[in-house]
C-alpha cells in the first residue's frame, strides 16, 4: 500500500475546499499527488556509480585528493563524508590520513615502475630485477610486479579488496586501486572485474545510510537516506519497509519490539504456555494430560495413573486421604504462584494479540473495499448531479488505511511498553499504570474514529440523493482530519511521555508523517566523462534472458567474502592451494620445531608476522620446502587460527587442483587401553545428548568454513536457518555417533568400523564431493571443540589426544578408500 498525505487542519467546515490538499491515498491506485523533494533516493544499477562518484568528488574537491585516496578515506569512515570532514577540521590532515592508511606525502611517481636504467632487489622474493619489473606505491615501498600481483590476488580472494595494504613490514598504507587493477588485469581479467565490483558495492555494503531493498524477489534497487536511519521508506518497486531493521513498516513499534512480537507470534510460545498451565505430562508416555474432574488421581490414555499434585506415578487404588501408598509431601506455594503467573501472562498476551489480529484483518478487508468504493465513485460521477468532485472518497480511504495500520501496530507496542519484559526496572508500578491509562485513552479515541470512518466509507452513497451524499462527504472529511491528528498525538505521546528517557537509543521509532511513508525518488544520473575510469565498466548486476535484474551478491559489512546470490552465475577460478604454494615459495618462511612448540613466520597483511604455532599438529610439519615453506596444510591451519578466513579460501579451491595426501596402504595404529577408557567414559556421558551435540558439531564446522555448506545438497540452496533445517540435525547426529562409536571399537576390533555405512561408501562419497586434507582437519578441530564443551569436567590433554588419535585413524581409513569409481 502506498501512503498518503493529509492536511494540518484541525477541523473542516462546509466553506472549505472539497479536497484537502495533500491528503493522498495509502494505495498507489489512489494516488492524488506525488511527493516532491524526497530525501530518500532509489539507487538503481545505472545510478550506483553516479552516487558513489558524487561523494568521491565532494571529498576530492574539499581536500584536494586523488580519487584513490578519497575512496580509501570514505571506506574507512563508512562513506560518511560529514564525519570525515569534521575529523579533518578537528584533528587535521595528518591524523585523518594516518588512521585510514593514506600516505600524507604523495609521490608523483606512485604506481609507476622504478627507473629502468637501474636494478633493484625485491624484498619479498629476494631477486634482483630491472626497474621496469618493479612498482612503487604511495608510501615509497617498491616490490616486483609478480609479488604485487600474487599479493593482490590473495587479498581479493580473501575478501579484502576494499582495503589492500602494502606488503612492507608494519606499513599500513592502502594500495592504489589503479595499480591493483592494472597488475591483476594483465593475468586475471575476471578477478580484476571482481575487484571493481567489490569497490562499487562498498558504497552500499559499508554505507550506514544506504541499504538494499529487502523485496523478495529482489527488485535490484538500493535506498539511500539523508537524515535519521530510524525511518520508513517506500522503494520504487512498491515495498514499504523500516530502513533500520529491513522488516516491513511497523511503527509505532520499535525494531526490538517488533522483532520480539513476530518471534512470539511465529513460535506460538503462548500456546505452549497454555499447555504448561492446564496440563501435566504423563510420567510414562510424557504426553500432556488435562484434568477434567475433581479427583487428584489422574489416568492417561496409555493406562498410567499418576498424582495430579506432584506428577508422580501411582497405583489406581485410592482413598479420601491417600492414593495407592503415595504421598506428595507438603504443599508448595511457589508452584501455585508460577501457575497463576503463567495464566495471567497468557491472558494478557491474548488480549493484545486478538486486537492486533482484528485490526490487521480489518486492514486486509478494507483494502479489498477499495475496488467497491472506486466503482461507487465511477457510478456517482456518471449521474446527473451537482456533485462532481469525489476526491474526498479516495482521500478518506487513504486516511483509513494509514490510521488502521497505526492502530494495529499500537497493540504490540502496548504489550511490551507496559509489560515487564523490556522495562521492568525502568518504571515503578504507579508510573506504569499512569502511562498505560494515558496511552489507552488516546488509543481508544483513535479506534472509535477509525471505526466511524470505515462505516461511512462503506455506505452505498452511489444510491443516495445529493443531500445525503453531502452529509456523508462532510463526515468523511472531518473524520479524516481527526484520525490524522489523533495518530500524530499518539506518536507524540509515545516519544515524549512514554519512552521519554527510557532507553531511547534502543527503542527509537520512525516518526509519524501526515503525508504517509515517504516514497523514495530515483537518483538522477549525472555522468562526468573526465572522471571516468575502468570502474565504469564494472557490472554489479547480471541480467538473465528474462531481462530482469538478478539480486546482487550479498557481502558482509566488514569484508566482501559473502555467499553469492542463489541465481546461477559464471564460475570464477578461485586461488587454489597449488598457486598458493607457488606464491609462498617466493617468500621467506622459517620453521623451527621443538617437542612443544612450532614458531612460523608467515606472509600476511603487514608483511612478515610472528605466529605462535602451538596448535600446529605434528603431521603438518612432515613436509618442509627448504627454509622457505612448510606444508601448505599447516599454513592454512595457522591462518585459520589467527585470521579466521583462510580456511574459506581453501574450501573454494577448484577440484582440479585439490588433492588428498595418502601415505601408502592404511594400517591401524595401536590404540592403548588408557585411550580406550577415556573415550568410552566421555562417550557414555555424551551419548544421551547426541542429537544436540551432533548439531553443535556441524554448526561449528560451518562457523569455521561457511563454504562447507555447499557440500550438502539439502543446505546448498536452502534459505532455512541451519538450526531449523529438518535434515541437518538427523544427518549431524548420524555422523557424530558414527565418529564416536568408531573410536570406542577401535582397540577391541583392531580396525576402523563405521556405523550404518562402510569405509568404501564413505570414501566414494568424499571423493565425489572433492573433500581434501584441509576438510578433515577442520572437522577434527570442530569435533574436539564440541567434545571439550560437552564434557568440560573430563577434558584433559590425555582425553584430547585419545579422541584426536581415534579421529586421525578414521580419517586415514576414509582417505584410503577415496578412489575414482
Amino acid at each position: 500500500m502506498d501512503d498518503c498525505a493529509s492536511s494540518d487542519e484541525d477541523y473542516y467546515s462546509p466553506s472549505d475546499r472539497d479536497s484537502l490538499d495533500g491528503l493522498e491515498n495509502e494505495d498507489s491506485d489512489l494516488q492524488v499527488a506525488t511527493s516532491k523533494g524526497s530525501t530518500a533516493k532509489v539507487i538503481t544499477r545505472e545510478s550506483l556509480l553516479a552516487a558513489q562518484r558524487e561523494d568521491l568528488r565532494r571529498v576530492m574537491d574539499m581536500l584536494s585528493l586523488r580519487e584513490h585516496h578519497a575512496r580509501t578515506l570514505l571506506i574507512h569512515y563508512r562513506w560518511d563524508a560529514e564525519r570525515l570532514l569534521a575529523i579533518f577540521v578537528e584533528k587535521g590532515k595528518a591524523d585523518l590520513f594516518a588512521s585510514a592508511g593514506v600516505s600524507v606525502v604523495e609521490s608523483e611517481d606512485t604506481g609507476t615502475s622504478v627507473s629502468s636504467s637501474s636494478t633493484s632487489v625485491c624484498d619479498i622474493c629476494i631477486e634482483e630485477l630491472p626497474g621496469d619489473k618493479m612498482t612503487k606505491m604511495d608510501c615509497g615501498h617498491a616490490f616486483c610486479n609478480d609479488c604485487w600481483t600474487e599479493h593482490f590476488v590473495v587479498k581479493i580472494n580473501e575478501g579484502q579488496s576494499r582495503r589492500i595494504r602494502c606488503m612492507a613490514h608494519k606499513c599500513n598504507a592502502i594500495c592504489d586501486e589503479a595499480v591493483v587493477r592494472n597488475l591483476v588485469g594483465k593475468r586475471h581479467p575476471d578477478l580484476a572485474e571482481k575487484f571493481d565490483r567489490f569497490l562499487l558495492e562498498s558504497y552500499i555494503e559499508d554505507n550506514r545510510m544506504v541499504k538494499w531493498c529487502p523485496s523478495i524477489p529482489h527488485c535490484g534497487n538500493a535506498i539511500r537516506i539523508e537524515d535519521d536511519e530510524f525511518c520508513e521508506v517506500e522503494c520504487s518497486c512498491g515495498l514499504q519497509f523500516c530502513f533500520s531493521c529491513l522488516s516491513k513498516a511497523h511503527s509505532p513499534c520499535s525494531c526490538m519490539m517488533w522483532e520480539l512480537w513476530t518471534k512470539k507470534c511465529r513460535d506460538e510460545s503462548e500456546t505452549v504456555n497454555w499447555i504448561t498451565v492446564h496440563t501435566k505430562p504423563c510420567p510414562k508416555c510424557h504426553k500432556p494430560v488435562e484434568k477434567n474432574g475433581g479427583c487428584n488421581l489422574v489416568s492417561c490414555i496409555c493406562g498410567q495413573a499418576f498424582c495430579w499434585l506432584c506428577g508422580g506415578a501411582t497405583g489406581r487404588d485410592h482413598t479420601w486421604s491417600r492414593i495407592a501408598g503415595h504421598s506428595c509431601g507438603r504443599y508448595k506455594e511457589d508452584r501455585e504462584k508460577k501457575t497463576e503467573r503463567a495464566k495471567r501472562d497468557l491472558y494478557r498476551y491474548m488480549h493484545y494479540h486478538n486486537r492486533y489480529k482484528a485490526h490487521t484483518d480489518s486492514f486486509k478487508l478494507e483494502s479489498k473495499l477499495k475496488e467497491t468504493v472506486l466503482e461507487k465513485v465511477s457510478i456517482s460521477e456518471e449521474r446527473e448531479s451537482r456533485l462532481r468532485d469525489f476526491s474526498w472518497v479516495t482521500n478518506g480511504l487513504c486516511r483509513l488505511f494509514r490510521s488502521r495500520r497505526v492502530l494495529s501496530y499500537s497493540y504490540p507496542f502496548a504489550f511490551y511498553m507496559f509489560g515487564e519484559e523490556l522495562f521492568k526496572d525502568e518504571m515503578t508500578n504507579e508510573e506504569r499504570e499512569m502511562k498505560q491509562h494515558l496511552f489507552e485513552d488516546q488509543q481508544q479515541q483513535l479506534e472509535a474514529n477509525v471505526e466511524k470512518l470505515s462505516k461511512f466509507l462503506e455506505e452505498p452513497f452511489d444510491q443516495y440523493p445529493d443531500d445525503k451524499v453531502m452529509e456523508i462527504r462532510m463526515q468523511v472529511i472531518n473524520l479524516s482530519v481527526i484520525t490524522d491528528n489523533l495518530c500524530n498525538k499518539m506518536y507524540e505521546c509515545i516519544e515524549n511521555d512514554l519512552l521519554g528517557s527510557l532507553q531511547r537509543n534502543t527503542h527509537n521509532i520512525a516518526p509519524y508523517k501526515s503525508k504517509g511513508i515517504e516514497k523514495a525518488s530515483e537518483l538522477a544520473v549525472c555522468w562526468n566523462s573526465k572522471s571516468s575510469t575502468t570502474t565504469d565498466k564494472c557490472l554489479l548486476f547480471d541480467c538473465g534472458t528474462s531481462g530482469k535484474r538478478d539480486r546482487p551478491f550479498s557481502f558482509g559489512s566488514s569484508d566482501d567474502s559473502g555467499c553469492p546470490s542463489p541465481q546461477k552465475r559464471p564460475k570464477q577460478e578461485s586461488f587454489g592451494v597449488s598457486k598458493l604454494i607457488q606464491f609462498l615459495d617466493m617468500n621467506p618462511t622459517t620453521i623451527t620445531n621443538s617437542a612443544s612448540r612450532a614458531t612460523t613466520m608467515l606472509f600476511s597483511n603487514a608483511g612478515i608476522n610472528m605466529l605462535d604455532g602451538n596448535f600446529v599438529s605434528k603431521i603438518c610439519l612432515n613436509q618442509n620446502y627448504g627454509s622457505k615453506l612448510m606444508h601448505h596444510q599447516s599454513l592454512e591451519l595457522s591462518w585459520l587460527k589467527r585470521n579466521g578466513s583462510w580456511m574459506d579460501l581453501v574450501w573454494k579451491t577448484p577440484k582440479s587442483i585439490r588433492s588428498v595426501k595418502r601415505d601408502g596402504e592404511f594400517k591401524v595404529r595401536a590404540f592403548t587401553e588408557e585411550q580406550e577408557a577415556l573415550v568410552v567414559k566421555s562417550w557414555n556421558s555424551m551419548k544421551k545428548n547426541a542429537g544436540e551435540l551432533g548439531l553443535k558439531f556441524f554448526l561449528r564446522i560451518f562457523e569455521i568454513a561457511p563454504s562447507a555448506k555447499k557440500l550438502f545438497t539439502f543446505l546448498r540452496d536452502s534459505d532455512i536457518p541451519l538450526e531449523q533445517n529438518p535434515k541437518l540435525k538427523p544427518h549431524a547426529m548420524t555422523v557424530f555417533v558414527m565418529t564416536c562409536e568408531s573410536a570406542i571399537q577401535l582397540r577391541k576390533t583392531g580396525k576402523v568400523i563405521v556405523r550404518e555405512s562402510s569405509l568404501k561408501d564413505l570414501g566414494a562419497t568424499h571423493f565425489k564431493y572433492g573433500v581434501v586434507d584441509e576438510h578433515f582437519e577442520v572437522t577434527k578441530f570442530a569435533l574436539l571443540e564440541t567434545i571439550k564443551e560437552a564434557v568440560p569436567e573430563m577434558w584433559s590433554p590425555e582425553v584430547k589426544n585419545a579422541w584426536g588419535e581415534a579421529y586421525d585413524q578414521l580419517a586415514a581409513a576414509i582417505k584410503s578408500e577415496m578412489n575414482p569409481p
